[in-house]
């Protein structure tokens, strides 16, 4: 976990009025959008099912950019 993750989850969170980005119920999660990257532009709040659906997609993504 990076330093001060904490307080950027929380901030991205209110700033997404704790509202998942993709399906708009109550969010509980903060999903980068890019790995590693740490920019509140690339941070979105997500619902545990919806930021397990963006992380698995990413991993897919990940292992066939491997194979190319």
């Amino acid at each position: 976990m990076p330093d001060g993750w904490p307080a950027t989850r929380e901030r991205i969170l209110a700033r997404d009025a704790h509202r998942c980005r993709s399906c708009g119920g109550s969010a509980t999660e903060v999903h980068h959008t890019r790995p590693g990257a740490e920019s509140d532009d690339l941070l979105v709040s997500l619902c545990s099912p919806c930021h397990l659906a963006a992380t698995l997609a990413q991993a897919a993504a990940a292992r066939w950019a491997d194979r190319a």
